[in-house]
């Protein structure tokens, strides 16, 4: 970013240039989509800049929904701007339907994602973001599978096995874990599919899957109705006649 004033500063050459695109992209977007790091962490740092407007910047939506730390590629980089600005919105959710749990999740963002967690007032909270879908159907950790998310996706298994042992959020692991997407490929279903080497989040959903049908049965777990959900929702991917596939999925 060039500027021919020799005494002006970062702050100055802001305020000349963030009034610049309103309604799409201020200089924010610009440095996330450019991949300028430390001039967006030195631009929402500057202290010459009244700290409201720098927030009102980066809560401030491109014409795809995103904002510039939902465009921004490097984890450190947007946690260190969440940890120095309160009250960010978290709330909205870009052109695809993807919530900010969703957009985290595709750039393995495993830390942001227990930032935002941390920032909700309970669980219940949490619960609405891990069952939001997207415009494909896909809740956020259908989106950590589809896009090979490791890590995001441990962390997004673990907090919902954590909520799981409460026996109101049983319409709440059904639906995540049932609720199949527009292709009709449920959580379970492409976790087989697309993550045979992730044993943990394997190992969790399963878990869960088995003290889902315990708890429906009244604490006695009925092996005939375990075994026609994973026939119905998850090996129905799996064609004995045919070779193992991958086919396309929108993400």
């Amino acid at each position: 970013i060039r500027d021919s004033g020799a005494s002006r500063g970062l702050g100055d050459v802001y305020k000349r240039q963030t009034c610049l695109n309103r309604n799409t992209k201020n200089m924010l977007h610009v440095c996330a989509d450019s991949r300028m790091n430390k001039l967006l962490m030195d631009i929402c740092m500057e202290k010459s800049i009244p700290k409201n407007k720098i927030r009102e910047a980066i809560n401030q939506r491109d014409a795809n929904g995103l904002t510039p730390l939902d465009i921004c590629s490097d984890e450190d980089t947007v946690l260190k701007v969440m940890e120095a600005f309160s009250n960010l919105d978290i709330d909205h959710i870009d052109s695809k339907e993807n919530n900010v749990v969703q957009i985290n999740a595709k750039k393995n963002f495993r830390s942001v994602i227990e930032e935002i967690f941390s920032s909700m007032p309970d669980k219940e909270k949490i619960g609405q973001f891990l069952t939001h879908k997207n415009k494909n159907g896909n809740n956020p950790l259908m989106s950590c599978i589809i896009k090979n998310s490791n890590d995001a996706l441990n962390t997004l298994v673990c907090t919902l096995y954590a909520m799981s042992s409460t026996k109101k959020n049983n319409e709440l692991i059904d639906e995540i874990m049932h609720g199949p997407n527009s292709k009709g490929d449920t959580l379970l279903g492409l976790l087989l599919e697309y993550q045979q080497g992730s044993g943990l989040s394997q190992g969790v959903v399963l878990e869960m899957e088995k003290n889902y049908h315990t708890e429906a049965n009244n604490k006695s777990l009925t092996m005939v109705n375990l075994t026609a959900c994973l026939r119905d929702r998850a090996l129905s991917l799996i064609h004995i006649s045919e070779p193992t596939r991958r086919y396309a999925i929108s993400y």
